[in-house]
């Protein structure tokens, strides 16, 4: 039966295995990754759209087949999108948003610019030093009779203060003269300048002073003096200061019966005292011991009143007394006691 069917129909089963082999053909138009090619809209990154079969892709790019520019390799990194477009539909048209994913995210190439330098940092500025600062005051009484007494007496004072940072500097001068019947009486000039450094302590002080005195009526032509020492500041308060002073040094005459370098110690105070707004107390005392003879030595105290005539107390009026001892003295007296009333102008 076999062989009868086999003998009479040939043809036919030429035709059969012809359908089979076709069936057993790959598909036209398939991608290397067994997908079918479909048609797709591609855009690129530039806002361009490309439009044909997708006929091949890999890891870095995609492979269109484009009815006009033929095949086109499209690097990923290029695509910003792309989608399938439905079959019997115009290329505008598509269904989605479906993208096809890449195989692999492509790693972007980042060019790393080198950072623009930093422009220097503003160096900040150094605080500025303080300045010094000057103070001080000149002072001028005059006084005087007519009569059966005639008496012309003045005084001229001059203290100029410089306080800087560590320091500071103190000079003070003083003349008196007087006259009784045209006859000079007095005739005395004093100078005196100290300089004091700051310590790590901020109650005490080093000090440096000098001085130079001229007396007509005294056993000398000229008197220098030198000393150093320390100073402590025994009350600080607002409206009270008391400054204690102590040192060594020497003293030498000019126009003198001695001659020679005199070696002596030296103690002194200074005080203040504002008593109100208008009104302070001052006062002033010192002592220079002869360290050769301790019998023989100088001292002066001073005291003043000083009251304010204006509202800043640049100007004042000042009523004071002055004494004066020394005991090595052959043509005057050993005391001397001075009474004065005189206007300041402070600076």
């Amino acid at each position: 039966m076999f062989r009868r069917l086999f003998g009479a129909w040939p043809a036919l089963w030429v035709c059969l295995c012809f359908l089979l082999g076709l069936c057993a053909l790959p598909a036209s138009g398939q991608l290397v990754g067994g997908e079918s090619e479909r048609e797709v809209v591609i855009t690129l990154d530039s806002g361009e759209t490309l439009k044909g079969p997708l006929v091949g892709q890999s890891a870095e790019a995609f492979t269109l087949n484009h009815l006009i520019l033929g095949e086109l390799r499209i690097p990923i990194i290029r695509v910003a999108s792309i989608y399938y477009v439905r079959a019997g539909e115009s290329p505008d048209s598509v269904f989605g948003p479906q993208p096809i994913k890449p195989p692999g995210d492509p790693v972007p190439v980042v060019i790393e610019q080198p950072a623009p330098p930093k422009p220097p940092e503003p160096k900040p500025e150094p605080a500025p030093k303080p300045q010094p600062k000057w103070s001080g005051s000149v002072e001028l009484g005059l006084n005087g009779s007519e009569g059966n007494t005639q008496l012309q007496r003045g005084r001229v004072a001059f203290d100029a203060k410089r306080v800087a940072p560590g320091s500071t500097f103190d000079l003070r001068v003083r003349y008196q003269a007087a006259q009784t019947r045209s006859v000079t009486t007095e005739n005395r000039l004093t100078l005196r300048a100290r300089n004091e450094w700051a310590t790590s302590s901020a109650d005490w002080r080093v000090f440096l002073e000098g001085g130079a005195e001229r007396d007509q009526f005294r056993d000398f032509d000229w008197r220098v003096t030198g000393n150093a020492g320390f100073a402590y500041d025994a009350i600080k308060s607002d409206p009270t200061k008391l400054t204690l002073r102590a040192g060594i040094g020497g003293s030498t005459e000019f126009g003198s019966p001695r001659d020679g370098i005199f070696p002596e110690s030296v103690a002194g105070y200074e005080f203040h005292h504002k008593l109100n707004k208008q009104m302070t107390l001052t006062s002033l005392g010192e002592i220079n011991l002869d360290l050769d003879n301790l019998w023989e030595y100088r001292a002066r105290v001073n005291a003043a009143l000083d009251t304010s005539l204006t509202d800043n107390g640049a100007w004042r009026l000042r009523v004071g007394i002055e004494d004066r001892y020394e005991t090595n003295t052959t043509r005057a007296k050993r005391n001397d006691i001075d009474y004065f009333i005189s206007l300041v102008y402070r600076f």
